[in-house]
C-alpha cells in the first residue's frame, strides 16, 4: 500500500491519495498526529481473532446505569448488545452520571446495537423498568 499526503499551509487544505494493489477493503483513513503521515487500515489489518465473552444483564434497578460488559477487555474490542425483553425504555450511555431519561442517555431504538471500543472502555445501560434484560457479547480485535 502506498500513501501520499500533501498539506497546503496557505489554503488549509489537505490532499491525500491511496493506491492499493491488493484486493482489500479500506476500513479507515486518518492522519497520524505525530508524524503527519496518512494511515490506512484495511480488512487485513484487523480481525476478530481475540478473546470473546458474553452474558446477560437484568436491569434490576429502575433508572440506574449498569456497566456492560462486566469484565472489561484489555484490548480494542467489538461489543454487541441485544434486547432480550423490554417492558420499559432501555437507554445506553458512555457516561453513567444522572438518571436514564429522555434527556440523559440514548434510547435503544433497534433490537441490536454494536460498538467498537478501545481497551478498558465500557458502555452503560439503564431502563425505567426493573425487569428489562439485555444480552451482550464481545470479541477482541487483533
Amino acid at each position: 500500500m502506498d500513501e501520499r499526503l500533501k498539506f497546503d499551509a496557505n489554503k488549509e487544505k489537505v490532499m491525500g491519495g491511496v493506491t492499493n494493489d491488493a484486493n482489500l477493503e479500506i476500513r479507515n483513513i486518518r492522519v497520524d498526529p505525530v508524524t503527519n503521515r496518512l494511515l490506512v487500515s484495511t480488512d487485513a489489518d484487523e480481525g476478530l481473532n481475540g478473546t470473546g465473552q458474553d452474558g446477560s444483564v437484568t436491569l434490576t434497578s429502575a433508572n440506574t446505569w449498569l456497566q456492560i460488559p462486566n469484565t472489561i477487555p484489555t484490548n480494542k474490542y467489538v461489543l454487541c448488545v441485544t434486547k432480550e425483553s423490554e417492558t420499559g425504555t432501555i437507554r445506553w450511555s458512555f457516561d453513567n452520571d444522572g438518571v436514564p431519561s429522555s434527556t440523559n442517555g440514548n434510547k435503544m431504538l433497534s433490537d441490536e446495537i454494536t460498538f467498537v471500543l478501545g481497551a478498558s472502555e465500557v458502555i452503560y445501560f439503564g431502563s425505567d423498568d426493573a425487569t428489562d434484560i439485555v444480552n451482550w457479547t464481545t470479541k477482541e480485535i487483533d
